[in-house]
């Protein structure tokens, strides 16, 4: 179920699917539940949402999954 702050649970996955509102960006999105915006976290939510073509342009309406910590967390950011 939906709750007022635009955030669903999936209980089993331990996923989250959040509808963008006005202002909202990826980056803070991904801050807000994980607690870090990294470029790895960005490229992860790109993958689970093949709507986002790109990290920077997200549309109010948008329905974003947000994969379990444990999905994300087997990630390395090899970019540096």
């Amino acid at each position: 179920a939906e709750d007022p702050t635009g955030f669903e649970s999936d209980e089993k996955a331990s996923s989250r699917t959040v509808t963008v509102k006005y202002g909202d960006t990826l980056r803070d999105l991904a801050l807000e539940v994980y607690g870090r915006g990294d470029n790895t976290t960005l490229e992860v939510l790109k993958e689970k949402n093949p709507a986002i073509d790109d990290v920077d342009v997200i549309v109010v309406g948008q329905r974003i999954v947000f994969p379990s910590l444990s999905e994300l967390g087997n990630r390395s950011d090899s970019s540096k």
